[in-house]
């Protein structure tokens, strides 16, 4: 819960300066906030099968190069299902059965680096690869008993999308991340498919 809140505070802060870029960040860099959803896959999909409206993500990136950028990224997905079932416990312990709340909260805490294509003042196309995790909250609620296991993953996630200019400085940024956790203290792997919409403001 700690973590959440320092997300939390991280996010109300970088939000607050982002409109400020223009005059922080002397045109080579810009500052995003983005709605962020995601599609299970594979180990993730296995614990909880439902498409995730819940998230949001911040993105601080540096040009390097006309055509490259650095930058700082953090986000939060909600996965979250309700089913009935059989539950079997890995301590061998035996299994139950009944109405089960399954959620996990991804935090990915990354840096990356971007490569662009087209020029400025245009669509830019971009692709872009990051790391080093997330930090994963998995949670199963079964009547009076709660089962939570969370900690830091290592993963990576390559990503490919699009840099918009609109006008005054800002620009819609479009991007599709497959996010992948490698499997740490016998928790996860975890991968999902992020899809994230919204704003970024620069002076270029």
């Amino acid at each position: 819960m700690k973590y959440k809140t320092l997300l939390l505070l991280l996010s109300l802060l970088l939000l607050a300066v982002a409109p400020a870029s223009q005059a922080q960040f002397m045109g080579d860099s810009y500052g995003a906030a983005t709605y962020n959803m995601g599609l299970p896959l594979s180990d993730t999909k296995d614990f909880t099968n439902t498409y995730s409206w819940r998230g949001m993500g911040l993105e601080f990136r540096k040009f390097t190069k006309p055509n490259m950028s650095v930058g700082l990224s953090l986000g939060w997905n909600v996965f979250h299902e309700e089913v009935n079932g059989t539950v079997d416990f890995s301590n061998g312990r035996g299994a139950a059965t009944g109405n089960q709340d399954r959620t996990i909260n991804a935090f990915p805490l990354m840096v990356g680096l971007q490569v662009y294509g087209g020029h400025e003042g245009s669509a830019r196309p971009f692709i872009g690869v990051y790391g080093p995790g997330y930090y994963i909250e998995q949670r199963l609620d079964m009547g009076i008993y709660s089962f939570q296991d969370d900690g830091w993953n290592w993963g990576l996630a390559p990503e490919i999308g699009f840099l918009v200019p609109l006008q005054s400085g800002a620009n819609m940024l479009l991007s599709a991340r497959y996010n992948y956790a490698f499997e740490a203290s016998g928790r996860g792997p975890f991968n999902y498919l992020g899809f994230n919409v919204g704003f970024a403001w620069s002076n270029y």
